[in-house]
C-alpha cells in the first residue's frame, strides 16, 4: 500500500515517509497496523501484518479526500451539452484554487463525500473506487439542487505509481463526470431551442430544394407525340394530377404523365391484340422500376435519399418523399381508383390496362394507322389532319368511325374490311387493284390512277399474247411445212377443239395448245411419212410385175396388156407372188 496514517494523523504517501520515527503507521481503510518497507528490489510501500484480510481500496478513497482537503486544489471536467452539432456550455471548468474543502458533510438523504467552495457556490465531489454513484442517489442530489463532480480513481494503479502521478490524477487527470448541475436543464432548454432554430432553418432550405424545380431541357416533339398519343385514345383528361412524390420530376405534371400513359399503357395497347393482358411495368431489368422507361430528361438529379430525420425537418415522411417510381405508382393508384384506365391485382401486385381501354386504343390505332397509310400512298398533303377530320366527321350510319372503333363489334369489323380494301389498292402497285368504295376519303386520284395502271398493264399483256401467238403460229408452221411437206397447208387449216377453229389459231392462242398441236403435228408426220413409204413400196412391185412379164412374155403387147390387167392389185408381197404364178412358164 503507498499510503498510510502517520503516528500525527496525517495521511501520508510512502514517498514523504522519512523513516520509521513518523511511525506508528496505520491503514486508513482498517486501522490496522503496517510495516513500513524500504528495498533496493521493490518501491517502498507499507505492508499488512501477515493475518490481515484488508484489501486496501478503501484506504484510496480516505487518501483522496483528505489529500482534496488539504490542498484545496481541484479540476473540473468542462459540462458541455452537445447536439445536431451544436454546443452549450454549462460550466467552463478547469482548473481551480478552492476556497474551502469539507469532507463528509450529510446533506439532504445523502452524504457527499466533500462539499467544495469556489467562488461562493458549493460543489459536491465523489470518488468512484469501488461503486458509482447510484439512480437513488442521483435523485438525491438532484433534489437537493447541488452540483456534483464524481471522479474515476477505479482505473488508477495506485500502488505502482509515484506520489506525484496519484495525486495529480487524484485532483487533475482522472475522469470525470459530471452527476448534476443546476443549470444544466437551463443550458439542455437553451440547447434544443438552437437545435430546433438549426433543424427548422435546415428543414426550410431543404423543402425549398425539394419542392424547387430546375428547368429540364424539355423534347417538345416527345411531348407532342405523347400528346397525340394520349389525344388518339382519349385520355387528354387523365394527365395534371397532382400525386406525392411529384417533385422528382424536372418538368410539369402534364408532361411526365402524359409520358407515363402513352409509354406504358398506349403504346403497348396498339401492340398487343385485344384479349392479352397487358401489365404495367417498367424495362428490364428491373421490372419494378416504373419511371426506368421515361426519358432521362424528366426526372431530377439534384435529389438524394434523404435521412428520414432530415425529411421530417422537411415536412416529409420517407412515402411522400420516395423517388420518381413512387410517383408513377401514385398516380396510377390514383389512375386504378376509377377501373377505368388501370386495375389493381391484388393477387400479382400489380396494375393491368383494363380490357376496355385496351380494346377502344388498339381499334382506333389499327383503323387510323390504316387510314394514314393509305392518305400517305395517295399523296395527301396532311395525313395526319385528314385522318383525324375523317375519324370524326365521316358518317357511317349515323356514327363516326372513332365512335364505331370505341364501341367495336360488326359493325367496326364491316368498316375495317372497307378500309383493308383501300389498304389493298394502295398497296397494288404490280397488280393493281381499283376500289370504288372510298369510304369519303380524297382517293380518286389514286383510284383513277390504278385504272390507267391496269389499262397500261391490259395493253402490255394484249401486245406479249399477240407477240406470243405469232412466235407460236411461226414455230407451228416452220415445223409443220418441214414435217408435212405440200401437206402442211391443209393440215394447218384443218379445225379441232371445241368450238371448232383452224388448228393454226387454236395453237396459237397458249403455250398448252401449242404443246398439244405438235403432238398432232407429230402423228400427222407419221402417219405422211407411212403413205409414202407404202406407195413407193406398191411401185416398187409393179416395177418386179412389169419385169417378170416382160421377161414371160416376148411380145410387149401382150406383156404390156398383162400388167394392165394386174397392176392395180399388186399392191402388197403376197399379191406380187399370187400374180406372178399367173405368169407361163420360161422354157429352157
Amino acid at each position: 500500500m503507498p499510503f498510510a496514517r502517520c503516528n500525527d494523523g496525517v495521511a501520508r504517501h510512502v514517498d514523504k515517509i522519512t523513516g520509521k520515527s513518523m511511525g506508528p503507521f496505520r491503514c486508513l481503510d482498517c486501522d490496522e497496523l503496517l510495516q513500513l518497507r524500504i528495498s533496493i528490489r521493490a518501491r517502498p510501500h507499507f505492508a499488512h501484518l501477515p493475518d490481515s484480510r484488508c484489501a486496501g481500496e478503501t484506504a484510496l478513497h480516505v487518501y483522496a479526500k483528505e489529500l482534496l482537503q488539504r490542498e484545496q486544489e481541484l479540476t473540473f471536467t468542462p459540462l458541455v451539452l452537445r447536439k445536431e452539432g451544436l454546443e452549450e456550455v454549462v460550466f467552463e471548468g478547469g482548473r481551480f484554487k478552492l476556497d474551502n474543502v469539507i469532507i463528509e458533510v450529510d446533506r439532504s438523504g445523502f452524504r457527499p463525500d466533500a462539499i467544495v467552495a469556489l467562488s461562493s457556490k458549493e460543489f459536491a465531489v465523489e470518488f468512484k473506487v469501488a461503486h458509482a454513484v447510484d439512480d437513488a442517489k442521483q435523485e438525491k442530489v438532484a433534489a437537493d439542487d447541488i452540483p456534483m463532480i464524481e471522479i474515476d480513481l477505479n482505473s488508477l494503479r495506485f500502488r505502482q505509481i509515484s506520489m506525484e502521478e496519484l495525486d495529480d490524477a487524484i485532483l487533475h487527470s482522472a475522469d470525470r463526470k459530471w452527476i448534476h448541475h443546476p443549470e444544466r436543464a437551463n443550458g439542455q432548454a437553451r440547447l434544443e431551442s438552437r437545435v430546433a432554430a438549426k433543424k427548422a432553418e435546415r428543414g426550410r432550405r431543404l423543402k425549398f430544394h425539394i419542392e424547387r424545380k430546375p428547368r429540364g431541357n424539355v423534347d417538345y416533339d416527345y411531348h407532342r407525340e405523347s400528346l397525340a398519343a394520349l389525344e388518339d385514345a382519349g385520355l387528354l383528361d387523365a394527365i395534371g394530377i397532382p400525386v406525392d412524390c411529384q417533385h422528382w420530376f424536372c418538368v410539369g405534371l402534364p408532361v411526365w404523365q402524359a409520358a407515363v400513359l402513352a409509354t406504358c399503357i398506349v403504346a403497348p395497347s396498339r401492340t398487343y391484340t385485344p384479349g392479352a393482358r397487358i401489365k404495367v411495368c417498367g424495362d428490364w431489368p428491373d421490372y419494378q422500376g416504373y419511371a426506368n422507361r421515361l426519358p432521362d430528361w424528366m426526372i431530377r438529379k439534384d435529389l438524394s435519399p434523404y435521412h428520414w430525420k432530415r425529411l421530417e425537418e422537411a415536412g416529409y415522411s420517407t412515402s411522400s418523399f420516395g423517388n420518381a417510381d413512387h410517383a408513377v405508382f401514385y398516380y396510377l393508384a390514383h389512375l386504378a381508383a376509377t377501373q377505368e384506365i388501370v386495375a389493381w391485382d391484388r393477387d400479382e401486385e400489380a396494375f393491368f390496362v383494363t380490357s376496355e381501354l385496351h380494346g377502344r386504343v388498339y381499334r382506333l390505332h389499327e383503323l387510323g394507322w390504316k387510314i394514314r397509310r393509305v392518305l400517305e400512298a395517295a399523296g395527301a398533303p396532311d395525313p395526319n389532319e385528314v385522318k383525324a377530320r375523317w375519324l370524326h366527321k365521316y358518317n357511317v350510319d349515323g356514327a363516326s368511325p372513332a365512335e364505331i372503333a370505341s364501341t367495336g363489334g360488326a359493325t367496326y369489323d364491316l368498316l375495317l374490311s372497307r378500309v383493308d380494301a383501300l389498304v389493298r389498292m394502295a398497296d397494288s402497285y404490280y397488280n393493281p387493284v381499283v376500289v370504288d368504295d372510298l369510304c369519303g376519303l380524297p382517293l380518286e386520284p389514286m383510284r383513277q390512277k390504278r385504272l390507267t395502271e391496269i389499262e397500261e398493264q391490259n395493253a402490255k399483256l394484249a401486245q406479249a399474247k399477240a407477240v406470243a401467238a405469232l412466235a407460236r403460229l411461226s414455230d407451228l408452221e416452220n415445223s409443220a411445212r418441214e414435217g408435212l411437206g405440200p401437206d402442211a397447208r391443209a393440215w394447218l387449216s384443218q379445225n379441232v377443239a371445241d368450238p371448232a377453229q383452224p388448228i393454226r389459231e387454236w395453237a396459237s392462242e397458249t403455250d398448252g395448245n401449242l404443246a398439244q398441236a405438235f403432238s398432232f403435228l407429230r402423228k400427222a408426220i407419221r402417219e405422211r411419212n407411212a403413205r409414202l413409204a407404202a406407195a413407193d413400196a406398191v411401185q416398187n412391185y409393179q416395177r418386179q410385175l412389169e419385169e417378170a412379164a416382160r421377161k414371160a412374155y416376148p411380145d410387149k403387147t401382150r406383156a404390156g396388156l398383162f400388167v394392165s390387167s394386174w397392176r392395180a392389185k399388186c399392191d402388197s408381197p403376197s399379191a406380187l407372188r399370187s400374180i406372178l404364178e399367173k405368169l407361163p412358164k420360161t422354157r429352157r
